[in-house]
């Protein structure tokens, strides 16, 4: 499971942050592997200025999207596993 990522709206981010939240606990007590991106591109200010609609990242954004997932072990072994 991946996390929804962050958008432009503060009220909208802070439920997306919620719900990344949630998802992530009933990962962990269901042992489903799961990536956060929310946390990571919300902190990261070429990914949210990257947002020109306030939703959809530019090229830059999905790269910066694409290396926070594959920062993360279990994205790795999900790819290693598709090969």
């Amino acid at each position: 499971v991946i996390s929804p990522p962050p958008v432009k709206d503060t009220a909208a981010n802070a439920r997306i942050g919620q719900l990344a939240a949630l998802q992530q606990q009933l990962c962990a007590e269901r042992g489903i592997a799961f990536a956060q991106v929310y946390e990571l591109l919300a902190k990261t200010a070429d990914y949210m200025d990257d947002l020109s609609d306030g939703l959809h990242p530019g090229s830059q954004g999905c790269a910066l999207m694409a290396q926070t997932l594959m920062a993360q072990e279990c994205v790795r072994a999900f790819m290693r596993a598709a090969q």
